[in-house]
């Protein structure tokens, strides 16, 4: 792989996280709120990762979607926790 095609990947890669990461949920929302919009990231970044016609991207994507719905779990559990 050429060197120029590294930095496109990397390049698309960093602004496709960023456009997801710049609709995440503040870090101090706690509850189902949070934990619905962090769903909703999965959903988009696994749609992305679904339509990528590069493999890395597409499997950087699904590796974000994933984190996503650990995150996502992990509010839930904690909502659950409190009652």
């Amino acid at each position: 792989m050429k060197r120029a095609e590294i930095g496109d990947y990397q390049t698309a890669r960093a602004e496709i996280v960023k456009m997801i990461l710049d609709r995440a949920p503040p870090a101090d929302v706690v509850g189902g709120h949070a934990a619905k919009a962090l769903k909703k990231q999965a959903a988009k970044a696994q749609l992305v990762a679904q339509r990528s016609a590069d493999a890395f991207v597409a499997e950087q994507m699904s590796t974000l979607a994933q984190a996503f719905r650990a995150q996502a779990e992990v509010l839930k559990r904690k909502r659950k926790k409190k009652k």
